[in-house]
């Protein structure tokens, strides 16, 4: 495996590493190197080798060079001179890339080891550089991205690469459906893995009380995830405005990281409409203290924004709210809707509107009996079709097709 990031760190890389493991698979991960890490370590099972490349969590400058050098040609010669050389001496069978930007690197190197390369497109990459830095301020920023990131470059070359590869392994059944009728491929050269979790996700972090995470006092409708313009929390912020006279106790939670751009446009926001009693930032807090927030929360929130990255991508932090067994909100996004509307487990609001995302909020306040039991189906599904031990087991039976 390839990534272009620090790990341990990336939750698809591990999930699909230890289903491969389990599998009887040997798994090598050539990754980026954090400042006082080892170069080579176990991380449960996994052989982890960290090249001499920038990692995004210790040297952001140093990244974002490394970032614009391979974005000119789309190849990044320095991971391709790392990962060439660590495999000298291995037994690799297949190259399988995490995400788009190390595609062409991952490649070339898979060509010249005579070996099928697997593209794994964690998300819409391409369409989400035009919604990632969509409240980004500082002109020089702004300028490097128009130059080389601009999202028709990188949709140009996620074609190629689509078409290039052997296989592609896709997170969401849109995201599947779009490269089909874009990229001009077979479904037969398509994989679809997408984000779902362990049925004991909830067991295996610390159950905290709900005095230690959240205010008892408040009906607690809860975020928790990056936070991007394409997020949707601008919208869970404004539906505040309107669940604040309905239900006067309730409380806008947003827990996880932001940029500083990003920050300021929803603080801007709560400003502007004086909600400062009903929203609280809380930063990024420690992984094993999500499950606590999750279970402690009166709603689960996902309120993407709609847009091309949204309509062809899924977050893990759904189906770990799908078994959480408290109610999931999410937007009206085409995966997001689906899902919930499989099983009929949780509640979906027309996206990028406002008063219809409190109008839900206000309908699972008062919700009660079998309208609740959508928290049941909810868990029911996440815990047997739509778990990661049944797509695990996809993953795995693919690669043993493969090796056959």
């Amino acid at each position: 495996m390839l990534l272009d990031a620090a790990y341990p760190s990336d939750i698809r890389v591990e999930k699909e590493a230890n289903a491969l493991i389990g599998a009887g698979f040997e798994v090598t991960l050539f990754c980026a190197r954090r400042i006082g890490e080892a170069i080579h370590e176990d991380v449960g099972g996994l052989n982890v080798v960290r090249m001499s490349i920038p990692s995004a969590n210790d040297q952001f400058n140093k990244k974002g060079w490394h970032d614009i050098f391979g974005a000119i040609d789309f190849f990044f010669r320095d991971v391709f001179r790392e990962a060439k050389k660590w495999s000298e001496g291995m037994t690799i069978d297949v190259v399988h890339v995490h995400d788009l930007p190390l595609a062409k690197t991952a490649l070339k190197l898979a060509r010249e080891l005579n070996v099928p390369c697997v593209l794994d497109l964690h998300e819409n990459y391409a369409d989400g550089l035009a919604t990632w830095t969509h409240w980004q301020s500082n002109p020089l920023k702004r300028l490097k991205n128009r130059i080389f990131f601009h999202p028709n470059r990188w949709l140009k070359y996620e074609r190629r690469m689509v078409r290039a590869v052997d296989f592609v392994i896709v997170s969401v059944l849109e995201m599947q459906e779009r490269l089909l009728r874009e990229c001009e491929i077979s479904e037969a050269k398509t994989l679809l893995v997408s984000n779902t979790e362990y049925r004991g996700f909830h067991d295996r972090y610390p159950s905290l009380s709900k005095k230690e995470v959240l205010p008892e006092e408040h009906f607690n409708i809860t975020y928790i995830g990056g936070i991007g313009p394409h997020r949707g929390v601008d919208t869970a912020i404004r539906a505040m405005e309107y669940v604040r006279e309905e239900i006067p106790h309730a409380r806008l939670n947003i827990i996880g990281p932001g940029s500083p751009s990003v920050l300021k446009a929803l603080s801007e926001i709560v400003d502007a409409l004086q909600l400062d009693q009903w929203v609280k930032f809380y930063g990024k807090v420690p992984f094993d203290q999500v499950s606590s927030y999750m279970m402690h929360s009166d709603v689960n929130i996902i309120p993407h924004n709609s847009n091309r990255q949204t309509e062809a991508a899924i977050p893990h932090k759904l189906f770990q709210s799908m078994l959480s067994g408290r109610p999931t909100l999410v937007s009206s996004c085409a995966p997001l809707r689906r899902v919930v509307k499989s099983c009929d487990g949780g509640w979906v609001f027309d996206a990028d509107n406002p008063k219809a995302c409190a109008q839900q909020v206000v309908s699972i306040y008062n919700a009660k009996g079998d309208e609740m039991m959508r928290v049941e189906r909810a868990k029911k599904a996440s815990s047997g079709p739509l778990s990661w031990e049944a797509t695990g087991e996809h993953l795995s039976g693919f690669y043993q097709k493969l090796q056959s």
